[in-house]
């Protein structure tokens, strides 16, 4: 029962954030359970069906930079 969403549940808890804070990127089947438990769920234009109907929004592919993009549309100016 370890992941990827049991490491950020963790660190959440350390950081005293909750999973609604959450802003998670993924492209594979082992991203799904954190997207799911996230409170913004991303995927990348590349990454597998699954995850993309897991996703809130889906952002450009890796080649397009899609993380910066996400970052910067959804993070920049964020307190």
């Amino acid at each position: 029962d370890t992941g990827k969403a049991q490491a950020v549940e963790w660190l959440c808890q350390q950081l005293n954030f909750t999973m609604a804070q959450v802003m998670a990127i993924g492209d594979s089947m082992n991203d799904i359970t954190l997207l799911q438990r996230a409170g913004l769920a991303i995927a990348m234009e590349n990454g597998i069906d699954a995850v993309k109907q897991a996703a809130d929004f889906i952002t450009c592919s890796n080649a397009q930079d899609g993380v910066a993009y996400a970052v910067m549309r959804f993070l920049a100016g964020a307190q």
